[in-house]
């Protein structure tokens, strides 16, 4: 199995968007020489175990975390027009 991938082919495999695989790089979700290399001809190499890893310790730190949606839960009353807007709804990642 090859270690690393180009970044078309990790998004071929992982379903992440090349786009998407960029711009973790450049904002640096990706950690550079962790999840992704420069290869010797100036491409940009995605490290499948770095990648894994990533994904792992992304999970563990999110457990227990309260989301809060930015959207309010509305309620409406079919037999008028009146809403309920509960404001944020907190969403807890297990």
């Amino acid at each position: 199995m090859v270690e690393y991938k180009t970044i078309r082919q990790f998004a071929t495999e992982s379903g992440y968007t090349e786009k998407a695989i960029r711009e973790k790089i450049r904002k640096g979700v990706f950690p550079e020489d962790e999840v992704w290399l420069w290869a010797p001809d100036n491409r940009k190499l995605i490290s499948i175990e770095g990648f894994n890893s990533w994904a792992i310790q992304g999970r563990e730190l999110l457990k227990g975390v309260v989301v809060a949606s930015s959207s309010p839960l509305v309620i409406k009353n079919d037999q008028s027009e009146n809403e309920l807007k509960l404001g944020v709804s907190p969403l807890v990642l297990t």
